[in-house]
């Protein structure tokens, strides 16, 4: 479910980042987008608890 959920998370994120950044040229935004992928990195990279 982990893998499911931040692939479609990337698949948001990126393009997002993209349009923000060189499309728009939004600085608030495209920061806005940058700390959400940095944060998705980050949950990726903890480690899963048992159930």
């Amino acid at each position: 479910m982990k893998l499911r959920l931040s692939l479609f998370a990337v698949m948001i994120a990126l393009p997002l980042l993209y349009i923000s950044g060189a499309r728009l040229q939004d600085g608030q935004l495209s920061t806005g987008a940058l700390i959400f992928v940095a944060v998705l990195c980050l949950w990726l990279l903890a480690p899963e608890r048992n159930r």
